[in-house]
C-alpha cells in the first residue's frame, strides 16, 4: 500500500509558489504571463518530455515515471498495448493533446510534474506510475491525484499575479464573472474550469459548485 503523505490546501500552494519564485519569477510580478511549464520539465528539473498514445480510447493524459524499468502505452499499428523502456524521470503525455487540446495539453504537463515535485520521494523505487485519467482515479490514489491537481492549478494560476488582475477586470473594467474567467482563461492558457475553481477555492466568484465545470 502506498504510503499515505497527508498535504493541506495552503502547504500545496506554498510549494507551488516555491518553485515559481526559484525558477520561474518572471510569473509572479509585472503583468500575468502564462508558466512556461515545458521549460520548467526540461530545463529546470532535467526530466524527460515525450508524447506517445496511452490507451486505446484516449482517456489516460499522463503519465510519470520514477524508476528505470517498463511502463504500457498503445501501439496504434498493433492495435494492442506493449511495453516500451523508460528512464527515471520520464514524463508521458498522451500524443493527441497536442492537436488542439493547447488548454488540457498544459495541465497535464503541470500535473505530471506536480507528481514529480510532491511525489518522488514517496514513489520512487515503488515501481508505481501515477496516471492521469479522464475518468475517476483509484480510491487508494485518488489522495495523490487530489494534491497533483491542487500544485498544478497554482503553478498555472499564481494568486500572486491572478487576484490583482481579477480585481483590475472586475473593479476598473466592470467584467462580469463569466467574463472574468474567460479573460483568465486566455491571458494564462488555463480551461475555463481551472480558471473558475482557482478562483471559487480563493473566494473571488460566488458561483455554484456544478458552475464551476464549464469544460
Amino acid at each position: 500500500m502506498l504510503r499515505k503523505v497527508c498535504y493541506s490546501a495552503k502547504h500545496l500552494e506554498r510549494l507551488s509558489m516555491g518553485v515559481l519564485k526559484r525558477y520561474a519569477p518572471e510569473t509572479l510580478c509585472g503583468e500575468p504571463i502564462p508558466t512556461p511549464i515545458e521549460r520548467l520539465i526540461e530545463f529546470d528539473y532535467g526530466l524527460y518530455l515525450c508524447y506517445m498514445n496511452l490507451s486505446k480510447d484516449g482517456k489516460t493524459l499522463g503519465k510519470t515515471c520514477f524508476d528505470d524499468g517498463y511502463t504500457k502505452v498503445y501501439d496504434r499499428g498493433k492495435q494492442q498495448m506493449v511495453y516500451i523502456k523508460v528512464e527515471k524521470g520520464t514524463i508521458i503525455i498522451e500524443a493527441d493533446l497536442l492537436s488542439g487540446h493547447l488548454r488540457k495539453l498544459r495541465f497535464t504537463q503541470c500535473h505530471e510534474l506536480a507528481h514529480w515535485i510532491g511525489h518522488r520521494d514517496i514513489l520512487t523505487e515503488t515501481q508505481r506510475q501515477p496516471a492521469l485519467i479522464v475518468e475517476t482515479p483509484d480510491p487508494e490514489e485518488k489522495w495523490i491525484e487530489w494534491q497533483a491537481n491542487e500544485i498544478a492549478r497554482n503553478l498555472l494560476l499564481p494568486m500572486q499575479t491572478v487576484r490583482p488582475f481579477f480585481h483590475f477586470l472586475k473593479n476598473k473594467l466592470r467584467l462580469s464573472e463569466t467574463d472574468i474567467i474567460k479573460e483568465i482563461m486566455e491571458t494564462y492558457i488555463v480551461s475555463k474550469q481551472t480558471a473558475a475553481i482557482q478562483l471559487h477555492e480563493h473566494k473571488l466568484i460566488k458561483m455554484d459548485r456544478h458552475s464551476l465545470y464549464l469544460g
